[in-house]
């Protein structure tokens, strides 16, 4: 009448892994990568050029194993998640990993490059927009002087801006 299911598990603790390390290394599996990352933050707790160290010798290894673009991607968004570093040390961090995507070989930096050259677009527009804020209380209208910059910014956002009139 009654009927049973029973599921059975293998459990396995990261941390056994840390035994085995030249295993970890030479598997191209990319869980190896992901358990070498979980390992090595904790490892690195409370030293920040070690595990800043870390995330760049892990961040390379995603190139050297030769997984595709997509997969490098999701693994990186994995280790920068798991591995943070102090603001210093993430600078540093991306300059060495900027330094490896200017190989030819590598492959990381269009969706990358992309997202900074509009970072840096939007930079510019919110610091122009600041600037005319700010300028307007000093002057009574925007003057000739601001004349190209509010063009500049009219063409290349959507939001027109205001500040032909004071406030």
């Amino acid at each position: 009448m009654g009927r049973e299911i029973i599921f059975q598990f293998t459990i396995a603790k990261l941390l056994d892994y840390a035994a085995d390390w030249s295993t970890l290394e030479a598997n191209t599996n990319p869980f190896s990568t992901v358990v070498m990352a979980h390992l090595k933050a904790q490892e690195t707790r409370g030293d920040a050029l070690t595990r800043k160290n870390w995330k760049v010798r892990l961040t390379r290894r995603l190139y050297e194993q030769g997984y595709r673009r997509e997969d490098i991607l999701e693994l990186y968004r994995f280790i920068d998640w798991l591995i943070e570093l102090p603001a210093p040390l993430e600078a540093q961090f991306q300059q060495e990993i900027a330094e490896l995507e200017e190989d030819p070989m590598r492959y990381l930096s269009t969706i990358e490059r992309q997202g900074i050259e509009q970072g840096i677009e939007q930079g510019r527009e919110t610091e122009a927009r600041y600037m005319l804020t700010h300028r307007q209380s000093q002057r009574s209208s925007c003057g000739s002087s601001f004349g190209k910059l509010v063009t500049y910014l009219n063409r290349s956002s959507s939001r027109s801006i205001n500040c032909l009139s004071p406030a």
